[in-house]
């Protein structure tokens, strides 16, 4: 009986400790400020938050070029590397205060920012603009009035 008492005591106590399980997960998002000494970066993610990133000596830290499909071209860099601007995809332990990047992938603001002008002007090139005038499903023929 008593081992019984102390089983359901222990049990108890067990319980009464808060548990915060950490789950790895990933985030998207635009670094808005590094703070290089506390090696934490600030991001606003792809839903309007902002999330504080932290870093430590294991956290992996690569860069890859624009319109990559896999990390095949990934280049290591170091955290001091990253600037406000990049796009990063962290991936880490999540809790309820902090984000513990173990991976953060880089895209420069600058890589973004010709990817983005190659796209517009490939648009430009092979595009048209206009306003729609007739579809015609049987022969999958659109009709465009073109805009000059």
């Amino acid at each position: 009986m008593k081992l019984l008492i102390l089983f359901i005591l222990l049990a108890v106590q067990i319980e009464s400790f808060p548990q915060t399980p950490t789950q790895q997960s990933s985030v998207v998002g635009t670094v808005a400020v590094v703070e290089k000494m506390a090696k934490t970066i600030s991001i606003k993610t792809d839903q309007n938050a902002t999330l504080a990133i932290k870093v430590n000596d294991t956290t992996v830290c690569l860069r890859v070029p624009a319109g990559a499909q896999s990390l095949d071209k990934a280049t290591p860099i170091s955290f001091d590397d990253i600037a406000n601007g990049d796009r990063v995809l962290a991936r880490g332990n999540k809790n309820q205060d902090e984000f513990a990047a173990l991976r953060i992938v880089v895209l420069s603001k600058e890589d973004v920012s010709k990817k983005r002008e190659r796209d517009l002007e490939a648009w430009r090139t092979r595009g048209i603009a206009g306003v729609v005038k007739a579809l015609n499903p049987s022969t999958n023929e659109i009709n465009v009035e073109l805009v000059t």
